[in-house]
């Protein structure tokens, strides 16, 4: 079920900073602010494994 849009409270852009900075989640931040960045922590998460598994450099190639 889609959202509408609307801006985010004072706590959900903490948490939504906290997320991309890779800080703890506070708990004392509404349960909204905690799905943001449990969704921002998870997305930021996946793309990480997804830069490691698609990373170029990190292929084995042996040198004679």
């Amino acid at each position: 079920m889609q959202q509408p849009n609307r801006p985010l409270t004072y706590d959900e852009k903490k948490a939504a900073e906290a997320a991309f900075k890779g800080l703890p989640c506070d708990p004392q931040w509404s349960e909204a602010a905690h799905a943001v960045y449990l969704g921002i922590s998870s997305a930021m998460e996946n793309k990480q494994n997804k830069v490691f598994e698609e990373d170029p450099w990190q292929t084995t190639t042996s040198v004679s």
